[in-house]
């Protein structure tokens, strides 16, 4: 190092020490015997000097923002932060290992003794928060309400059981209201418009989904949830607790679009979950999976087997109907409308006459699903109905149904197989197969039923129509039924 630079160096130190080194007779020494509380106010004091020496502008600025801080809020006393408080680290001492707390009086960066003021925002006159907090009080309101329903339905129970014995009526109506420890079975509720809470509770005992509709309404009092209950189909589950049972019922699904859709006699389940794709209320392989997979719990459905040769368990049990549905519904819902359908049609005379004629109400249905298909009018089912009787009557020299509906159900299920089961195809034609089908093949309207339930009385064993007029003919012999085959131009 040459002679100049340490001459400079000499300089610099010199300079150094003048504007705040310790060997600077100017800058006010610190008593080391001085207390730490006198020390924040040698540095407000400072702090004073400063602002006086301010510009004229930087002060008002000072006192404007003093006013607002006024009018907001308060600046409470001086206080140490808790243990949250944000941790910086001086670069300073890193290599030492120490952490700093950004608000302590030890941080070099903020000088000794200087503590942050506390801000407390007033909002006591915000009207916005004022309804925050009102809004707030009801909810507590609501939340304290509820807990003492609870807790005095509690001790009522316990005193009843204690009374009377009925720790399990008690621990029954308990699981009940909470949901717990019940089956996991959804049930279809259908609420009319204009349903009051008494009309709703009785529904859903009825139902099944609860087990008391009169704990329902206490509930339903105590609990006071917002909004009102709505009419329509709703999906609910014996495991649901009277809380979210209230809430799936109160759901605004008026908002919905209501979708008309009218299902001919004799259509297929695939005709009906083409046509609900096509209006916008399911897709169709959901309503086909709704439909056969559903526990559904109807007077008719433990009459259905579970025949491995069936292509839908289902088909045939969708009343055919005109029905409102909602755009974009539950496929559950929707498949249980047309079954529920069937449930209020077929009443208990109708199995009594089941019952008369010596045929299950499946086989019933299949035979009625191929008068329906093979008849135009009230007339012609009547008598289409008695060739069939005829036929399953006499099967020994009859075997074989020979109905043409049935073999056009094969080829369209054939299309709708992804792997083709020509033993399953084969069971459905009735030209290849004795008796009846394994299933229906349609859904058969009530006139359909009705004629097949009260069969004209013939002789009949054959019949054909004239494919331009739409007039059957009628043959108790294969030699009277090739004639009418020759006349309808068939032969």
């Amino acid at each position: 190092m040459n002679d100049s630079n340490q001459d400079n160096l000499s300089k610099l130190s010199d300079q150094q020490k003048d504007a705040g080194g310790t060997e600077s007779s100017d800058q006010p020494q610190i008593d080391e015997n001085q207390t730490e509380q006198n020390l924040p106010e040698q540095n407000n004091k400072q702090d004073m000097q400063q602002s006086e020496n301010l510009p004229k502008e930087d002060v008002e600025q000072e006192d404007e923002i003093a006013a607002l801080l006024k009018r907001f809020g308060s600046s409470a006393s001086k206080e140490e932060k808790t243990d949250n408080s944000e941790k910086v680290e001086n670069p300073d001492v890193a290599q030492e290992g120490k952490v700093y707390n950004a608000d302590s009086d030890e941080n070099p960066e903020i000088g000794i003794g200087r503590k942050k003021e506390q801000f407390i925002l007033n909002l006591e006159n915000d009207k916005d928060y004022q309804k925050i907090r009102s809004y707030h009080k009801v909810e507590h309101k609501k939340q304290h309400r509820f807990l003492r329903f609870l807790l005095h339905l509690l001790i009522a129970l316990c005193i009843m059981a204690a009374a009377g014995g009925l720790g399990y009526v008690v621990l029954e109506g308990i699981t009940d209201i909470l949901g717990i420890h019940q089956k996991d079975h959804e049930i279809i509720v259908e609420v009319p418009k204009g349903a009051s809470l008494n009309d709703i509770s009785q529904l859903l005992e009825e139902k099944g989904v609860i087990l008391s509709s009169d704990l329902f309404k206490a509930f339903d009092k105590y609990a006071d949830l917002t909004g009102e209950y709505q009419f329509g189909t709703f999906v609910l589950n014996t495991n649901m607790s009277y809380e979210q049972i209230m809430m799936e019922l109160k759901q605004y699904n008026i908002a919905k679009e209501i979708v008309r859709v009218t299902f001919p006699e004799g259509s297929s389940l695939l005709d009906m979950a083409k046509l609900l794709e096509e209006k916008g209320v399911c897709e169709e392989d959901a309503f086909l999976d709704a439909i056969n997979n559903t526990n559904f719990k109807y007077s008719f459905i433990n009459k259905i087997s579970d025949d491995e040769m069936k292509y839908f368990k289902m088909e045939g049990y969708a009343f055919p109907d005109t029905y409102d549905f909602y755009q974009d519904d539950n496929p559950v819902s929707v498949a249980q409308k047309l079954l529920y359908n069937l449930e209020k049609k077929f009443d208990a005379d109708m199995y009594t006459r089941l019952d008369e004629l010596g045929i299950s109400f499946e086989d019933f249905m299949t035979l009625a699903s191929i008068v329906q298909a093979e008849s135009k009018t009230e007339e012609q089912m009547k008598n289409i109905a008695s060739v069939y009787w005829n036929r399953l009557n006499n099967s020994a020299e009859y075997p074989k149904l020979q109905a043409d509906p049935t073999r056009v159900y094969g080829r369209e299920i054939k299309s709708d197989m992804q792997i083709i089961n020509k033993e399953l195809i084969a069971a459905y034609d009735t030209y290849e197969s004795e008796g009846l089908p394994p299933g229906p093949i349609c859904s058969p309207g009530l006139q359909a039923i009705m004629a097949t339930l009260y069969p004209a009385e013939t002789d009949y064993y054959y019949f054909c129509s004239n494919l331009k007029t739409g007039e059957c003919f009628y043959a108790s012999n294969l030699k009277d039924h090739n004639k009418n085959l020759r006349a309808c131009g068939l032969l």
